[in-house]
């Protein structure tokens, strides 16, 4: 009693467990995956990040166009103060017969302690349009970031469309060998019968025993795929690893057609590769002409207000204020090739840039045109699949009615049966690089999201 009573208080404590454990899988959409990834994907949340530091540049640039104010402030303590003294000379008076003496007269000129409070204002007035051409680089700059994300877009869409389509997949397999399992159980019950009726060899029996452990051992693995294809999409989503999904099986699709020439003209419009080489070499030209101006004067209108003690009367030595306008000029006549050298710089960085935009065309044309043979393949692979199913179901038909007619042994059912199930996995398998393709030649032109 006493350990029938254990028992059952051990099962009441897991029971919520089991009951509650057991979660429902939730169906996720494609494009729901696509919004996910774009919240939570690591590289395209450092790619983000890339464009708040490129706007921060650009802000930095445009301050140097206006005023900058500084406040200065200090305090000295001199050890000695400088001393003046005035005297031994005669001074002639209108209307006195006689000159008169002045007496010696020791004053200081400042004081030990020395205060200043000093606001300044610079205002650039030309600096050989420097300040501007930066303004113009940096905005170049923050395009090409932006057509750097979209081009890491680009290329999460279509590997999570990839992850999507994978795991359909899988799910589909599964589907496909628990059909095949319950045909062959079924089937391994109608031969244990006529093997119970002595109209069938015990042989017989353990070959379809065979078969059902062989399909057994293909839902393992199919169950095995599904897991580490969710792992594949959930990391890609940036999800945590734990949640149950799986996929909308809804997603229709249709045959489509592209043409080789348009689609690669397309893409040389469309491709954020080479958007972002191209702001990036207009950026390098704004380069270049910046650093040209430093063979200009730079010239500027400066101010200030000041506030201290002794200021510009150290005879006094008092608290005073006052301040200046004025005009400041710096020209850089001579600074041994440091000039020139910047600028050679800068158009090497240029030419690089151009050298790899004529790579990157090259290379998309031949991405282009390997992604639309792909598909064309897929397509004829796809069309070949469908009429191979058709063929193995009728071909299964004929051989059922002729096995219960005795007219075709066991093993040309089993044989039947292997190929109708490998004929639907390979569609699966076809439908699937179909859709892998067409979201590849989406890609290559830079239209993932379509």
């Amino acid at each position: 009693m006493v350990v029938k009573k254990v028992v059952k208080l051990f099962l009441l404590l897991l029971l919520p467990g089991i009951i509650f454990g057991q979660t429902k899988n939730r169906v996720i959409k494609l494009d729901e995956c696509i919004d996910l990834a774009r919240k939570n994907n690591s590289d395209f949340k450092l790619k983000e990040m890339t464009i708040k530091s490129a706007e921060s540049n650009l802000k930095l640039a445009k301050s140097t166009r206006l005023p900058q104010v500084n406040f200065d402030a200090s305090y000295n303590h001199v050890s000695e103060v400088v001393k003046a003294q005035v005297g031994g000379m005669f001074l002639d008076v209108p209307y006195l017969p006689d000159p008169v003496a002045v007496p010696d007269i020791e004053f200081q000129v400042g004081g030990q302690d020395n205060y200043s409070l000093k606001l300044g204002v610079t205002q650039p007035l030309f600096t050989g349009f420097r300040i501007s051409n930066m303004i113009k680089a940096s905005e170049k700059q923050l395009q090409a970031e932006i057509h750097n994300l979209n081009a890491e877009l680009n290329s999460l869409i279509y590997n999570i469309k990839a992850a999507y389509f994978n795991l359909i997949k899988t799910y589909k397999i599964k589907e496909i060998t628990e059909t095949s399992l319950q045909l062959v159980q079924a089937h391994l019950s109608d031969v244990k019968n006529l093997h119970e009726q002595g109209m069938a060899a015990r042989n017989e029996v353990l070959k379809i025993e065979i078969k059902v452990s062989e399909v057994e051992l293909m839902i393992s693995k199919a169950d095995h795929a599904i897991e580490l294809a969710t792992l594949n999409l959930l990391y890609l989503v940036g999800v945590d690893s734990d949640e149950n999904i799986m996929p909308d099986f809804e997603h229709e699709f249709e045959l489509t057609d592209f043409g080789l020439e348009t689609s690669s003209a397309v893409a040389l419009n469309e491709r954020p590769e080479l958007l972002v080489l191209s702001s990036s070499a207009e950026a390098a030209q704004k380069f270049i002409e910046a650093n040209k101006g430093s063979y200009f004067p730079q010239l500027s209108l400066v101010g200030f207000y000041e506030y201290g003690k002794p200021a510009i009367n150290a005879f006094k030595n008092e608290w005073m204020d006052y301040w200046a306008v004025g005009l400041a000029m710096k020209w850089n006549l001579w600074d041994w090739g440091a000039k020139k050298a910047n600028i050679v710089s800068a158009r090497i960085q240029k030419d690089q840039i151009i050298e790899t935009q004529n790579k990157v065309k090259r290379f998309i044309e031949i991405d282009v045109k390997k992604a639309v043979l792909k598909k064309r393949e897929a397509e004829k692979n796809l069309k070949i699949t469908m009429k191979k199913e058709q063929q193995a179901e009728e071909n299964l038909r004929l051989v059922g009615d002729q096995f219960k007619q005795g007219m075709v042994t066991n093993t040309d059912f089993l044989d039947a049966e292997t190929q109708l199930r490998q004929a639907k996995i390979d569609k699966v398998q076809a439908t699937i690089d179909y859709r892998i393709a067409v979201a590849d030649i989406n890609r290559a032109l830079g239209k993932a999201n379509e």
